[in-house]
């Protein structure tokens, strides 16, 4: 406990000390996930002075998750994480005076376990430091990130025969690693970092992190871009090198490939006076290597003035009074030593001025959560610099409504040229369909501050909205272009109709909104839309032929897919024939059916019944009913005592006889469906009667 007091004594002795190199060093934000991967070289590397550095530095950074390596004294280094209000630390118990460990934000991230792999003694080779896993969840997402800390040193060639060549126990932890992400967490957000100790620009076959390279669509190095660019933003400039990684899952591409996210090294040896020596002396020979994720956070516009314009990015300069105006100075005098915008109303003394320093315009209404920031820094005495909103600027600022922004963290003009950060300013009580922000600069004839402003900043989550289409009825066709929409977004609707249906209209409640089929609109709210279908008619004609032979019912309009029945009855002295269309038979069943799917011209055929009289007299009997099914009536109207009677199918062939006096009735059972013919006799008399079996 002594030693705890101590250490905190010795913290709010130097806080203010301090505060003057890392006031103007910020990293993390509220909407943003961020991981840091940090060598601290044996710390502390220089005793209580590193831990009062590194103490500030982490309060500066405020990011969600540091990864440390080579935590010599992890007792000290615990101490002095609990000493800082909202912060947790766990050391692992691995790699002695090199050990790894974690510090989080206990506010945001929620730890569901901290733990070692590949623990075993066989793996001691690839991993004198057993990597540390840190499982937690952050805005209700769950992320894993793996600490590590390779093995140094060697010749840069990969000696494959030799397990403990320097190059090999680096190319084997990767293999390892990758093996560990694949099988135990295949779908999960993974942060692979830390003190890799090899460089990613090797070329094979001595890249040791090859296998990351070749499943590029699992796996991506963040920080490719670090590596093959400025040796100056390398994170190792003892020996000029970049050797700590953050590689990513696939899992987290999207997030990493929006607007919003950053990857850098951090150099905090540019925040102090003595600079890199002070940084090396007092913290690290590594530098730290950081990124920052933002679940659904989109840059609205940025400015950091890298290219030496004013006015690019679609921003203006407007001056009111006076000649003095806006302009990037050839100097790098802006924030860690980069260019800004600079404005002195100083011109052989004070002198009035009035002028205005517009931003694009942006749509309050697509984004959630806007944040707006950037840093500033003044010097001599003079009014103070303002930013404001207006929601009617075109192109004179004067014309113009303005709202004035609050909040902003000003310099406050002591010492002069100190960049203060603005804080992160909300701004998501802005509405409307377009907005502009502007700095508004003035000095009068007795008063001229100079005034430079740099890294301006506005981000926000696009809004998105639901789009719901269905079809009525269900049946009636599909729908497609529903979904999910950012703000403004087109979403072009298409209504299908299935077979036998007609697009009638797409209605939103009981409104019609659209009679086309295809239904753009600019996405501002959730829609529930629905495709409205209606069943295709058809008229059914039906005639009988020849006239006056019989009747014919079940013609009409008919929906598509409805079964329509037709029915024709024979008049006395007529038998039903065939149904015809277009002249082809298409039934021979007085009932027919089918299913509706077009017009069609039916004919119901009847043919008068006959009888063929011999020179000696007709036979004359009744038979009915005809057409027949399963059985056939023959009565003669006169005693013609015994007849004789045949049957023959449609080829001649006699499939039934009988002799019958007066009447009889067959069963017909057996008949196939066709026409006949029955021939009778009585002596000379005889007759032929033609029937038709359905």
């Amino acid at each position: 406990m002594k030693r705890l007091a101590l250490l905190i004594s010795l913290l709010l002795s130097v806080s203010s000390l301090l505060a003057q190199y890392f006031e103007d060093l910020s990293f993390g934000t509220d909407n943003s996930l961020e991981v840091i991967t940090w060598n601290l070289e044996l710390f502390p590397t220089n005793g209580s002075t590193t831990v009062e550095y590194v103490s500030q530095a982490i309060i500066a950074l405020e990011a969600d998750i540091i990864a440390f390596q080579e935590i010599s004294n992890a007792t000290l280094f615990v101490e002095m994480i609990n000493s800082l209000d909202g912060y947790a630390a766990q050391v692992g118990t691995t790699g002695g005076d090199w050990k790894l460990a974690f510090v989080y934000r206990t506010e945001v991230i929620e730890v569901n376990s901290i733990y070692q792999i590949y623990t075993a003694s066989e793996y001691a080779n690839p991993f004198p430091r057993r990597p540390l896993v840190i499982d937690f969840n952050y805005q209700d997402e769950n992320y894993v990130v793996i600490n590590n800390h390779f093995k140094c040193c060697g010749d840069g060639i990969i000696d494959y025969d030799d397990p403990y060549d320097e190059e090999m126990r680096r190319f084997l932890a990767t293999n390892l690693l990758k093996e560990y992400v694949d099988t135990y967490l295949p779908n999960k957000r993974v942060f692979i970092v830390g003190d890799l100790n090899d460089e990613i620009t090797d070329t094979p076959p001595n890249n040791v992190f090859q296998s990351i390279f070749d499943d590029y669509e699992n796996y991506l190095f963040t920080d490719y871009e670090i590596a093959t660019g400025s040796s100056s933003n390398w994170s190792y400039p003892s020996w000029p090198s970049h050797l700590d990684h953050i590689i990513i899952t696939n899992e987290l591409f999207d997030m990493f490939y929006s607007s919003s996210s950053v990857v850098t090294t951090i150099k905090l040896d540019n925040h102090l006076s003595g600079g890199w020596y002070e940084y090396n002396q007092n913290i690290s020979d590594h530098r730290p290597v950081a990124i920052k994720l933002s679940q659904g956070v989109s840059t609205i516009f940025s400015k950091d003035f890298e290219d030496q314009s004013l006015t690019s990015g679609g921003w203006n300069a407007y001056s009111i009074i006076g000649d003095q105006t806006w302009f990037v100075p050839s100097e790098q005098f802006g924030h860690n030593n980069s260019y800004c915008a600079y404005i002195n109303g100083y011109s052989s003394g004070a002198q009035e001025n009035e002028d205005w320093f517009v931003s694009p315009a942006f749509s309050p209404d697509a984004y959630n959560n806007i944040e707006f920031s950037f840093w500033n820094t003044s010097g001599y005495t003079g009014p103070q610099l303002q930013v404001f909103y207006s929601y009617n600027f075109t192109n004179n600022p004067s014309t113009a409504t303005w709202t004035e922004i609050a909040g902003i963290n000003w310099h406050g003009g002591s010492p002069y040229w100190q960049w203060t950060y603005s804080g992160a300013i909300d701004l998501s009580n802005l509405s409307g369909a377009s907005a502009n922000i502007a700095f508004k600069y003035t000095s009068t004839a007795s008063q001229a501050a100079a005034w430079e402003i740099d890294d301006i900043l506005l981000t926000g989550q696009i809004k998105t909205f639901t789009i719901a289409a269905s079809a009525n009825p269900t049946n009636g066709g599909v729908v497609s272009g529903y979904g999910i929409y950012e703000y403004n977004h087109v979403a072009n609707l298409s209504a299908t109709p299935a077979t036998g249906y007609s697009f009638v209209s797409w209605t939103e409640g009981e409104t019609v909104v659209s009679t086309n089929a295809s239904y753009s609109f600019n996405v501002t709210e959730d829609r529930t839309l629905v495709a409205n279908f209606a069943p295709q008619t058809y008229t059914i004609y039906a005639s009988v032929q020849p006239a006056g032979s019989g009747t014919i019912n079940g013609a009409g309009t008919y929906n598509h897919g409805q079964t329509a029945v037709l029915m024709a009855t024979p008049l006395p002295n007529y038998s039903f024939v065939s149904w015809t269309e277009n002249g082809n038979v298409v039934s021979m069943s007085a009932n027919y059916s089918f299913i509706v799917n077009r017009n069609r011209e039916l004919v119901a055929n009847f043919e008068e019944g006959t009888s063929v009289s011999s020179p000696n007299g007709s036979l004359t009997i009744k038979i009915f009913p005809n057409p027949f099914t399963d059985r056939l009536i023959l009565e003669s109207d006169q005693d013609y005592g015994q007849i004789n009677m045949e049957i023959l199918n449609s080829i001649g062939q006699v499939v039934y006889e009988e002799q019958f006096l007066g009447s009889t009735t067959l069963n017909t059972d057996h008949f196939a469906a066709g026409v006949y013919i029955v021939r009778i006799t009585n002596g000379n008399r005889f007759g032929f009667y033609r029937i038709i079996r359905q």
